[in-house]
């Protein structure tokens, strides 16, 4: 691939950019980890008024909770000091790519991806796991496919994390390529998988949902209320972000690939933007749906799935007293 050396001006809008999606993207990690952490407490403050003989379903569903909140909070708090240590110890354009670069194939950079992996592979998880048990009794055989890419998926994650403890990532342009493309199959891998499950409990809930107001008419079938159980429960964010990162990151590739030999600026920074998205709703989408199991609003397994439709619309008495409203 023949290149050419960039202009000066083209280095400093790069750096620039670097550092804007940079700040960004902390900024996101941080609103994420409050939203995470409120629906943890509350989650678990719920949890401890649950009867006894039904805490047993939904404790797996906790512990995973804050296993996701530890796995994404820690990679947050690493990249946040990695950044202002980058910010602090240089100057714009040049010398702050450079300490980019350096702090990319440090081991702090290492421990954050790993635990990146991590929790987007327990989050992806969840999501296959909540699509089987709407299905295991119907046709078992349709999670086939998506427990399929998962297994591949997992592949790509243990590859890519031998790459980033081998500390291969930047060392060539080689190995720049190849960084670059585990990524694309990664993501394609993970919206693949997304895009699949999303499909499969949509229309799982869109079916029950009809077959249940034509059983009874008189119920009160909120619109609203089996949108938001639809967003939720099938992580369309996830999917829509994760799509998207996938998209633009592939167009950047490409244009590594040109005989220029350097990306678009501005597919870059979206790219990266649809990225920080992506790694956000991989922690918040299933910490939304854990947040409903553990709150009485969604169903534990495929036993409580059809009582979690007639709470969405109906009044019902919580396991420690009183009424509450399932609307959400």
């Amino acid at each position: 691939m023949a290149t050419t050396q960039p202009s000066g001006e083209y280095i400093q809008k790069y750096a620039l950019h670097l550092a804007a999606v940079s700040y960004g993207s902390n900024i996101i990690a941080a609103a994420d980890i409050g939203m995470q952490l409120f629906m943890c407490i509350h989650g678990l403050s719920s949890f401890l008024t649950t009867p006894v003989e039904r805490r047993k379903k939904r404790l797996p569903y906790i512990i995973l909770s804050f296993s996701i909140l530890i796995l994404s909070t820690i990679p947050a708090c690493l990249d946040l000091a990695q950044d202002f240590r980058v910010s602090y110890y240089s100057s714009p354009h040049t010398e702050y790519l450079a300490e980019k670069r350096k702090a990319l194939s440090s081991g702090q950079t290492a421990a954050s991806r790993c635990l990146l992996l991590a929790y987007v592979a327990l989050g992806d998880g969840l999501l296959l796991y909540r699509c089987y048990i709407l299905w295991q009794h119907i046709a078992k055989w349709v999670v086939t496919l998506p427990i399929l890419v998962y297994l591949g998926f997992i592949g790509v994650s243990l590859t890519t994390l031998v790459h980033v403890l081998t500390n291969d990532l930047l060392h060539s342009e080689n190995e720049v390529t190849k960084t670059q493309q585990l990524q694309i199959a990664y993501i394609f891998l993970s919206v693949t998988l997304n895009v699949i499950a999303t499909s499969l409990i949509s229309y799982k809930i869109l079916v029950a949902k009809r077959s249940f107001s034509k059983a009874l008419p008189s119920r009160n079938m909120r619109v609203y209320s089996a949108v938001a159980r639809l967003v939720i429960e099938s992580a369309l964010p996830l999917t829509l972000s994760g799509l998207l990162c996938a998209i633009f990151t592939a167009i950047n590739w490409a244009h590594y690939q040109s005989p220029l030999g350097r990306p678009s600026l501005t597919i870059m920074a979206t790219a990266d933007t649809f990225g920080s998205l992506y790694y956000t709703f991989a922690a918040l989408s299933p910490q939304m749906i854990i947040f409903r199991v553990t709150t009485g609003r969604s169903h534990a397994d495929n036993g409580d799935f059809q009582s979690s439709l007639d709470r969405s619309s109906t009044s019902s008495r919580v396991e420690g007293g009183g009424e509450t409203n399932y609307n959400v």
